[in-house]
């Protein structure tokens, strides 16, 4: 939470610069690059989900991208027999 009542503006990859006074703070993130020793684990996490009591989720079983986390988490909670509420 921002100490502010001030409306905040959050962009990614924006067509063009912003004011550089205006800006609150800049970051840099860059998606994962998966080598074939990962895509090989992506193979293998149908064989080893659920073993042991352990569930795995996250962006890592697919693309890296936000929506394969919550794609990731939905089939998590699917194979645990959890709809989702919407």
């Amino acid at each position: 939470p921002l100490a502010t009542d001030q409306t905040l503006i959050v962009t990614l990859n924006p067509g063009r610069a912003p004011d550089p006074t205006l800006i609150y703070d800049d970051y840099q993130f860059d998606h994962p690059v998966f080598d074939a020793a990962a895509l090989r684990s992506q193979r293998a996490m149908p064989a080893i989900q659920g073993q042991n009591r352990y569930r795995f989720c996250g962006a890592w079983l697919r693309y890296g991208f936000h929506e394969d986390a919550l794609a990731s988490a939905v089939a998590m909670a699917d194979d645990m027999g959890i709809t989702p509420p919407w």
